[in-house]
């Protein structure tokens, strides 16, 4: 999985920018401290690159599921928290959604959640999903 912001209005300033992405298949949340231990820079030409195994292809052996939990970390965008997105990728399609905001510590997030728009480039590869993760920052 690659991931990468796209900020136009340019409200993440310059890159490069602290990226964390990570199965979201905790039942207790996100700690701060262990986000910032795991984040790596990312740009545009050089996306945050890393491999992340997720439910559904540990428990019920299908490398590629249907449905994709993951978690990110963008501290440039937005702070107090991580962002939890629920992916329908199909391969060499663009899924477009939303992930939304969760606190330090909270599992999911809350129905009125910041929402932060994705777009992602499923490619399906012998070991499941290839990603390329675009989290699209809005403007003001």
């Amino acid at each position: 999985m690659r991931v990468t912001l796209h900020d136009p209005a340019g409200r993440v300033g310059p890159p490069p920018w602290r990226v964390w992405a990570f199965p979201a298949l905790t039942f207790y949340g996100v700690e701060e401290r262990d986000a910032w231990e795991h984040t790596l820079l990312a740009r545009p030409e050089r996306p945050y690159q890393t491999t992340v195994k997720t439910t559904d292809s540990l428990w019920l052996w299908d490398a590629a599921p249907s449905l994709v939990r993951l978690g990110f970390f963008f501290p440039a965008f937005k702070t107090g928290g991580w962002w939890s997105a629920e992916i329908q990728p199909r391969d060499g399609e663009t899924w477009k959604g939303v992930a939304r905001f969760c606190p330090w510590g909270n599992p999911r997030p809350d129905g009125d959640a910041p929402q932060l728009p994705l777009s992602v480039v499923a490619k399906r590869g012998r070991q499941g999903w290839d990603l390329q993760v675009t989290a699209e920052i809005p403007p003001g």
